[in-house]
């Protein structure tokens, strides 16, 4: 148990002293990333035969507000996957785009690095470009739709200003649920 207790404050102190070791504290900043999406859908969500094409690319741009160097609030635009759907010669697409207002929790864990996390709500857009809705018997919600977003991943910051963030998010919305893997790069206006 002692050495439960003093491998633990070696880690606090450690992580203390990187804390404060930190580049920018609070700021504007805006970003864009690239990444691999992710649906749930499936051929068991129809009842009939159909092949299933998904563009896995999608794309983020976002925004927010830095508040200390753990704490930040964050919107996004993000277009996820692009899903077509073939049923002998009839075909349709599904595009799926969200809009998000998030929390930002960070935590550093060393010079430049730091571990976050997102959690808030969306608004997301469907697209459904289909004449075969009820011929293969899949019948999503079309147009706005809310709930909840959530993402984790890590920051690395080069310099006070730029930062690159390697992340996965998720939305879920009706029976279809989005995943993103992302790279992006952000710059951090700061208040000097």
């Amino acid at each position: 148990m002692q050495k439960i207790s003093k491998v633990i404050a070696i880690l606090l102190i450690a992580i203390s002293s990187n804390v404060f070791a930190q580049g920018v504290e609070s700021g504007v900043y805006v970003g864009a990333g690239i990444g691999r999406t992710s649906s749930s859908l499936s051929k068991n969500d129809f009842n009939k035969d159909v092949s299933i094409h998904d563009i896995n690319y999608g794309g983020r741009i976002f925004s927010g507000y830095k508040m200390n160097r753990f704490f930040g609030l964050e919107i996004a635009y993000t277009a996820y996957n692009e899903i077509k759907i073939k049923s002998g010669a009839s075909d349709g697409d599904i595009r799926v785009r969200a809009l998000t207002l998030e929390l930002v929790g960070m935590v550093p864990v060393g010079y430049q690095w730091s571990l976050f996390g997102r959690l808030g709500g969306f608004r997301d857009d469907k697209n459904i470009a289909t004449t075969i809705t009820d011929e293969i018997g899949y019948k999503p919600s079309t147009g706005n739709e809310y709930g909840l977003s959530y993402a984790l991943g890590v920051q690395y910051d080069f310099e006070n200003h730029v930062g690159a963030r390697l992340g996965w998010s998720q939305i879920q919305n009706d029976n279809l649920g989005n995943s993103m893997v992302t790279f992006s790069l952000l710059y951090t206006f700061t208040p000097y």
